[in-house]
């Protein structure tokens, strides 16, 4: 007799089954759990970094400053967000008009006074990142990152990630490491690089992108459904392996990083000794159990009604 964490289902494709396993247990009334990766490009942390390196490399301009605004990382009050922003709309305040010591059209229909306060405040909180920094500007990977996190220590960004995802801290320390992470790697290896505002906007969206966290199962009493790439499962006792087909499980070999092969031969000019370390950053981990009952599906058409090729 076996429990519901006993069981798990795994395919070597996850995209497709996860769009359809949830619905099919619930049909069954089986608990599951999906043992997959989140992305975290919606977070308000990677928002709120992505947001302040567009303002530096579009000058300003009136989309870069509200989507940081709106992260909810900054103390500004969203009643006041509204009311600036209907302000910039109104009268096409953007690029080098945040620069103006005072606004004054408008007086008729917006409280100047509180409008300039909210104004400078704004200005303020982007000072630790955006000073000194046009498009153009060429600094360093390194000093771009540490203006970065001058940034997010002027707006307590660790607390604020802390207890903003209550009761789920476990994910939201996860967040919090991993952008560390990548910044540490990317100051490794690029930190002495030279680039302008967009060109730092452009990696970090890029490092961002790849970036993603995985969710612990809130109960033990679950059916886990995963795949061979990332899911672990030790204690398994009867395991149904999906989509058992040709250049699916196993998988086909396929190109995927952080960096282009461009950006890999010029690393390999510029620093040899970390490039076969920085390519080899993925591996196919195989899943390594003792099985009582295993279960193998070979499907002839795959989840999109297109033809599949068994394995002989």
């Amino acid at each position: 007799m076996f429990q519901l964490f006993d069981i798990a289902v795994i395919t070597g494709s996850a995209s497709g089954y996860n769009r359809l396993i949830p619905g099919i247990f619930e049909e069954y009334g089986i608990p599951v759990f999906i043992d997959t990766k989140r992305d975290i490009l919606s977070h308000p942390l990677t928002e709120l970094i992505r947001s302040v390196t567009e303002v530096a490399a579009s000058n300003w301009s009136y989309e870069s400053v509200f989507k940081f605004l709106k992260t909810g990382m900054t103390d500004i009050l969203e009643d006041d967000i509204f009311e600036l922003e209907n302000y910039c709309l109104a009268y096409g305040i953007k690029h080098h008009k945040w620069k103006y010591k005072e606004w004054k059209p408008g007086g008729d229909h917006f409280d100047l006074l509180h409008i300039n306060e909210i104004k400078n405040h704004v200005i303020e909180l982007l000072l630790p990142f955006t000073q000194d920094i046009k498009p153009n500007t060429e600094m360093s990977i390194l000093d771009f990152s540490k203006k970065i996190f001058l940034l997010l220590e002027s707006l307590n960004a660790a607390d604020k990630i802390a207890s903003h995802g209550q009761p789920d801290i476990r994910k939201q320390s996860q967040v919090w490491k991993a952008v560390c992470g990548m910044f540490d790697k990317l100051v490794e290896i690029l930190g002495n690089e030279t680039v302008n505002a967009k060109g730092f906007a452009k990696i970090l969206d890029t490092g961002l992108a790849a970036l993603d966290i995985g969710i612990l199962p809130p109960t033990k009493d679950q059916v886990i459904a995963g795949d061979l790439e990332r899911s672990r499962l030790p204690s398994i006792k009867a395991l149904f392996v999906l989509n058992v087909n040709e250049g699916i499980l196993p998988a086909s070999a396929k190109e995927s990083g952080f960096l282009t092969d461009a950006d890999r031969a010029r690393i390999s000019r510029v620093l040899p000794c970390i490039v076969s370390w920085w390519i080899s950053v993925s591996s196919l981990r195989p899943v390594c159990i003792t099985l009582r009952r295993p279960h193998l599906s070979e499907p002839k058409k795959s989840v999109l009604n297109t033809s599949l090729t068994c394995l002989p």
